[in-house]
């Protein structure tokens, strides 16, 4: 049985029926792993807390999430509570047994916290220390494995 790996953005929430029904058509053959994101709904817990939306832009342009102590709970509140809870539900209602997890669940997701990184500020570079952003170093397929074995499809918000 073929393992896939389904990434679903939180961009693609207005398109959740028909991920969730290929998602429905493919666990049937295959050992399917979805992993999700959740930009809209941490902007919109962001907002709801009255924290800011920051970003940081590195010197070649790229920008990403600024993420301090505080905005990292919004984020696991809101692709734990918000994201994964919707996926979960709309795959049951194709008859999909789903489970939630997080990359710190059993360990299956290993990470490294960036211990800087360089911004652009005002046309200057600085480096930024309290980002906790990291990169994924490893997943132990151990906890999948097993989720698979009892016939359940796991989602998988990233977070480790």
């Amino acid at each position: 049985m073929m393992r896939l790996v389904v990434k679903w953005g939180g961009s693609l929430q207005d398109d959740s029926a028909r991920i969730a029904d290929d998602i429905a058509a493919l666990s049937g053959g295959h050992r399917v792993t979805v992993v999700h994101g959740g930009s809209r709904d941490i902007d919109d817990t962001l907002g709801e807390l009255g924290l800011p939306r920051r970003t940081l832009r590195s010197p070649d342009g790229m920008v990403t999430r600024y993420t301090d102590e505080r905005t990292l709970g919004a984020l696991m509140m809101a692709m734990r509570g918000r994201t994964q809870a919707r996926i979960v539900s709309e795959l049951a209602a194709r008859g999909v047994t789903a489970v939630g997890l997080s990359g710190m669940d059993g360990g299956l997701v290993r990470t490294v916290r960036k211990a800087a990184v360089r911004a652009v500020f005002d046309g200057s570079v600085r480096v930024v220390r309290d980002n906790f952003a990291g990169r994924i170093t490893g997943v132990d397929t151990a906890v999948l494995d097993a989720v698979h074995t009892c016939g359940m499809v796991p989602v998988v918000c990233p977070r480790a």
